[in-house]
């Protein structure tokens, strides 16, 4: 019995030895670790800084340039929207003498016309009939609404909606040729187009 006390013993301080050894080597090496790590430097901070100073100018330079593009687009859009509306306004229907019939060579005109502003819907029209100066004040006024009428008569029935145009007549009173021949009036007697928003 003495000897299984002893063996027990022996034992025993071999287990407390093992464990002594094992919980001195882990606190050394965390030590080791714990010395190993440094404390960042100034030198490391004013980089990481700088770093982060160029990825902030760099976001904002590509921001400005997308901002730029953005602007640039609009303009362009604009652009090309005021050379539409520009385009539009500046073809004129012109009529015979004392008449207010379309003339088939100005169908295709107004077909074109129509489809541009059934394609834009947020578009209106006012239609301008204009007469040359031969007649009276008031046979022209009423001339010139029934050209603009035509106009528009025929427009609706090409698809777009009559709610969107109206109509107005100048009679002689806007000619965009002074002159008393056939080359100055027959220049006069037109129906003009304006867009509307």
């Amino acid at each position: 019995m003495a000897r299984k006390l002893m063996t027990s013993g022996v034992v025993l301080v071999l287990v407390l030895a093992v464990t002594f050894l094992v919980g001195a080597c882990s606190q050394r090496k965390s030590r080791v670790d714990s010395s190993d790590v440094k404390a960042p430097s100034a030198m490391d901070k004013l980089s990481a800084e700088e770093e982060e100073a160029r990825r902030r100018a760099e976001a904002e330079r590509r921001a400005q340039a997308e901002r730029q593009a953005q602007s640039e687009g609009a303009t362009q859009r604009s652009q090309k929207v005021m050379d539409e509306v520009q385009a539009f306004e500046s073809e004129p229907v012109y009529f015979d003498f004392d008449r207010s019939e379309i003339r088939p060579e100005y169908r295709p005109l107004l077909e074109n016309k129509a489809a541009w502003l059934k394609a834009r819907p947020e578009h209106r029209i006012r239609i301008e009939g204009h007469c040359d100066e031969r007649g009276t004040a008031e046979y022209n006024l009423a001339l010139g609404e029934k050209r603009a009428s035509s106009v528009m008569d025929y427009l609706v029935t090409l698809g777009v909606p009559a709610k969107r145009m109206s109509t107005i007549s100048y009679g002689e009173e806007r000619p965009v040729f002074r002159g008393q021949d056939e080359s100055a009036w027959a220049r006069n007697r037109r129906a003009e187009f304006r867009l509307l928003k």
